[in-house]
């Protein structure tokens, strides 16, 4: 997984599609940048679409699956359920339900998206 810069302003801006079967558009540090060390040199980013909402989570090392889903909940501002009423899904839509593993053990593509949404039932 590379560290990528979102498109805009700053670090989380840009425009999101949610449709989980297209991905959100990050860019590549431009030429211009090139020779520069990045401002946060080992950040990695993954972008979680909570609820429909995307947010860019951004790490350093090899984080949990749970630890990923709890930054991308926290962000978001959804902490009305516990963790264990979401379900963590791939970018393929496939369930991840061993939140135990580590998120470069994924192998996600730099644009990769997961999708954390409530559980069926659960809210109101």
């Amino acid at each position: 997984m590379r560290s990528l810069r979102c498109r805009g302003d700053d670090a989380g801006a840009g425009t999101y599609n949610t449709d989980p079967k297209e991905m959100v558009t990050l860019t590549k540090p431009d030429q211009s940048d090139r020779g520069k060390p990045p401002a946060d040199k080992g950040d990695s980013l993954v972008v979680v679409v909570v609820n429909g909402a995307a947010t860019v989570v951004t790490f350093r090392g090899n984080p949990t699956l749970l630890e990923i889903a709890g930054r991308a909940l926290e962000q978001t501002q959804n902490s009305g359920q516990p963790i264990e009423n979401w379900e963590l899904r791939a970018p393929d839509g496939t369930p991840l339900t061993d939140l135990s593993v580590h998120i470069k053990k994924l192998e996600l593509a730099d644009d990769a998206q997961l999708f954390l949404n409530l559980r069926a039932g659960i809210g109101g």
